[in-house]
């Protein structure tokens, strides 16, 4: 039967520091994904108010590996990001999405405040054009026989939604390139700190 021979404390030492330099390169790399995801998002989309964040409740978050558990994650409740990240047919909730017009948004970043909102709208009514697409109109004047209205929104009952990864395809392209010098440079610190 062979025998082993050599410091078998050192052995066990540096299995732990293998360990620890894993978890530590697994957490770096997946901090280089959030970020590079939460670019993506900047430069995909356009973004009305912070909600893709960290700190806020649809934030790009990330989940740190441990020396227990090996494995670190990134993540978001973003679920309307889904589709994006594998492109399909979006569907409305109800009959039809409604598609604002420049009348409800003048800029692209511009937030829809509650009271322009379609179901909070006042004085409306829907017109149906001969091609088949419904468009929701709000008279703007006052008095009821006022002239002045307005196209506020497009009904279609469906939207394609091309894909436009800004989670998993930016954190796959982050592990493949950085995840191997995180784990050299924590194995090296592990290594030089190592009991």
């Amino acid at each position: 039967m062979p025998e082993v021979t050599g410091d078998l404390d050192q052995l066990r030492s540096l299995d732990r520091q293998i360990t620890f330099a894993a978890a530590r390169a697994l957490t770096a790399t997946a901090k280089e994904a959030q970020q590079a995801s939460i670019n993506a998002i900047e430069q995909t989309f356009t973004t009305r108010g912070p909600w893709y964040l960290p700190g806020n409740k649809l934030g790009v978050r990330i989940t740190p590996a441990t020396k227990q558990n090996l494995e670190a994650a990134v993540h978001t409740d973003a679920d309307f990001l889904k589709l994006h990240e594998t492109s399909g047919t979006k569907t409305p909730k109800g009959s039809h999405l409604a598609i604002p017009t420049r009348n409800v948004r003048h800029t692209p970043r511009q937030t829809i405040q509650r009271p322009q909102r379609p179901k909070n709208l006042k004085r409306t009514f829907v017109v149906k054009t001969k091609k088949g697409t419904r468009i929701i109109f709000q008279r703007a004047g006052k008095g009821k026989r006022s002239d002045d209205m307005r196209a506020m929104y497009i009904l279609e009952p469906r939207a394609r939604i091309r894909k436009e990864s800004t989670v998993i395809g930016p954190t796959v392209k982050v592990v493949e390139r950085r995840f191997g010098q995180n784990f050299q440079k924590a194995f090296g610190e592990a290594l030089a700190t190592a009991k």
